[in-house]
């Protein structure tokens, strides 16, 4: 039996067997530092036929420990892309359980190290999946070397729909960011090409929840009606100021353009109202009941209220449809 930890010759000197047993007895070790430690080393040891069988173990051992620990599934998914970074994009897409802590992007980093021509040029061509869109994005923002307005060239040559634009443009935010000193997403949505300002609208939206949610508001209030709104990016704010406020994000969001766009499913009103249930049924029920009901954000959200009230007519409605 061979015992751990290892040094990176030893790890590397081991049968495919002794190694994946290695791999299995560090998986299990409780200190999460120790365990990590002694992980790394193997994984960077695997061979390319050994690759599938590293996160089945990691996934079975870890629910045991109770932890996984992100730089263990960081290293192997770099790993997986020194060595075969291709077979990595049907697991990435099935969102198989024992392949859920892959990193796309961190294959890409992987596959740049050794081999970045390959990888750019299998970026340069259209992606029509998260995970590949991922992947492709993260080659591309490399080649631009930092160079924001380069990397805005790239994002404005590709299809429209492409999924390399949902990664990429928080890239430039954060080259811009870097570059120019100034983090406030405002400014840079402000100041990004026109033809990427509807794409941008959710990246700025997100980032300014998540860094000033006061500015948030504002910016929101403001930009409401762009072309490039996305309500899905207002979830998270909707959501905390009607944890405050129920009533008043429900009175102000009703305020919003309706929408039936399918990438919207859910109106910001109905977000806040929903909440606002959660609190004061009542109330909510009656505030609800002042809304024009031709709208499909109030149309569902009586629904749900409904269903919630009767469950059994809701069920039997629900049979009979």
């Amino acid at each position: 039996p061979v015992s751990i930890p290892l040094t990176a010759d030893q790890a590397r000197a081991l049968t495919s067997e002794q190694r994946l047993e290695c791999l299995r007895k560090a998986a299990a070790i409780t200190d999460a530092d120790e365990q990590a430690a002694s992980l790394l080393l193997l994984i960077e040891a695997l061979t390319k036929e050994e690759l599938p069988a590293a996160p089945t173990i990691l996934r079975d051992i870890q629910k045991l420990t109770k932890f996984r620990i992100k730089s263990t599934w960081d290293a192997l998914s770099i790993q997986w892309g020194r060595l075969d970074p291709i077979s990595s994009l049907p697991l990435l897409r099935d969102y198989l359980p024992e392949l859920d802590g892959l990193d796309d992007r961190k294959v890409m980093q992987g596959w740049l190290e050794t081999d970045s021509a390959a990888a750019l040029a299998w970026a340069q061509s259209p992606k029509n999946s998260l995970h590949e869109g991922g992947m492709a994005a993260r080659a591309i923002t490399h080649s631009v070397a930092g160079d924001p307005q380069q990397l805005a060239a790239a994002i404005q040559a590709f299809p429209a729909g492409d999924f390399r634009i949902i990664y990429c443009l928080p890239d430039y935010f954060d080259l811009v960011a870097t570059i120019t000193g100034n983090p406030d997403p405002a400014v840079i949505y402000e100041n990004i090409p026109a033809s990427l300002r509807d794409a941008a609208w959710p990246v700025a939206m997100k980032r300014l929840t998540k860094a000033d949610p006061k500015a948030a508001v504002g910016w929101l209030k403001a930009h409401v009606n762009d072309p490039g709104r996305d309500y899905a990016a207002t979830y998270r704010l909707i959501g905390d100021l009607a944890y405050e406020d129920p009533a008043g994000t429900a009175q102000w969001t009703a305020t919003f353009p309706d929408t039936s766009n399918d990438e919207d499913p859910y109106h910001p009103a109905f977000v806040a109202t929903s909440k606002w249930f959660q609190k004061d049924p009542a109330a909510a029920k009656t505030w609800l009941q002042t809304q024009p009901p031709t709208l499909p954000w109030v149309r569902d959200a009586l629904k749900i209220i409904e269903a919630k009230e009767n469950p059994k007519k809701s069920q039997e409605e629900s049979t009979q449809d």
